[in-house]
């Protein structure tokens, strides 16, 4: 059963790169959760098994990519298939999910094009416009757009409810369908930022971009399993030496405590109010305290410095310092 499936596997990807469709191995679901062997995944069959792209472009093997490497990457082992999404593919996927994604897309034209039966809703086939077009989730409730950058799960992989994509029948062998005009509004509304989606993030600044993202995503109202499926994928595909997934989903889920869905706001009902200049002159302000004799004084301090200088380090060695009642500098601590 298993050589079946692998077989149709293989057949599937030599399809697609017929269509010169790029395509990549992903994880898939097993009776633990997902092959990638970690208890707490949250994208279960849909992260890959390959580092796919360098410095915003797609890695030399995918574009290489020949039957010897589909047969590798699919004819020997438990493995779901992705599409390269974005000028890549010469496509992009509208991911309509659920209730609230049918509701989306009601009354809005969806010419007719290949159709994905995904494990929660349709994927949609489009011929892609010519420009730049960014992944979004949620970019109208329920529906997302993969573009360029982005990949999807297709057919015969499986989700992790055991459903299997499937092309909708009668849809495989149709024609890509321009995007409707309402969809170019949609993605030209969205290509504001002068920072594009699939701009590479460098190793020193991996943490705060991703937080950065996950909070966008967090005030839009994004739930954090939402905002962890996205950033993971931002993680894979920008970040020249992505986090650890574990480090991601921690990012995630702090910037999920500021969701208008998560945790209540400590602050909600602290009264804030301004000093102007002469007020603040006028003040009898207590002696400042040190927690390193005129370096570091007690309360917030910000430390700033280009990336890999050595500024964890200092903090640490500081933190010791005053740990252990040391010198910094010659400078006593407390």
């Amino acid at each position: 059963m298993r050589k079946e499936k692998n077989s149709l596997l293989l057949q599937a990807a030599c399809a697609y790169r017929q269509k010169k469709w790029y395509v990549l191995p992903l994880h898939s679901p097993t009776k633990n959760g997902c092959s990638c062997k970690n208890p707490d995944c949250t994208s279960i069959g849909k992260h890959p098994r390959v580092f796919w792209r360098t410095d915003g472009k797609l890695a030399e093997k995918l574009v290489t990519a020949g039957k010897e490497t589909l047969k590798e990457w699919f004819a020997a082992q438990n493995t779901n298939i992705g599409i390269i999404t974005g000028e890549a593919s010469g496509i992009v996927v509208l991911d309509r999910d659920g209730a609230k994604g049918q509701a989306s897309l009601a009354g809005r034209e969806l010419p007719k094009g290949p159709v994905v039966v995904t494990g929660k809703g349709r994927h949609f086939y489009f011929r892609h416009p010519g420009f730049k077009v960014k992944n979004r989730t949620n970019m109208l409730p329920g529906v997302d757009i993969r573009g360029d950058g982005g990949y999807v799960v297709a057919p015969p992989s499986v989700h992790e409810s055991g459903i299997e994509y499937t092309w909708m029948e009668g849809t495989k062998k149709l024609p890509l369908p321009d995007c409707p005009d309402w969809l170019l509004d949609l993605f030209r509304g969205n290509q504001s930022n002068s920072k594009g989606d699939d701009s590479p993030i460098s190793e020193g600044e991996r943490n705060n971009e991703l937080f950065k993202i996950a909070c966008a995503l967090s005030g839009k109202g994004l739930d954090e399993e939402s905002i962890t499926e996205r950033i993971l994928q931002e993680n894979a595909q920008r970040c020249k030496s992505p986090l650890s997934d574990d480090e991601v989903r921690r990012i995630a889920a702090s910037a999920a405590k500021f969701s208008p869905n998560g945790a209540s706001n400590a602050f909600e009902n602290t009264q804030v109010r301004g000093f102007n200049a002469a007020e603040l002159l006028s003040m009898k302000l207590p002696p400042q305290k040190w927690a390193v004799k005129n370096i570091l004084p007690e309360g917030l301090t910000i430390l700033a410095g280009s990336p890999k200088t050595g500024k964890s380090f200092f903090v640490l060695q500081i933190a010791l310092a005053i740990a252990t009642g040391g010198e910094v500098f010659g400078k006593h601590t407390g």
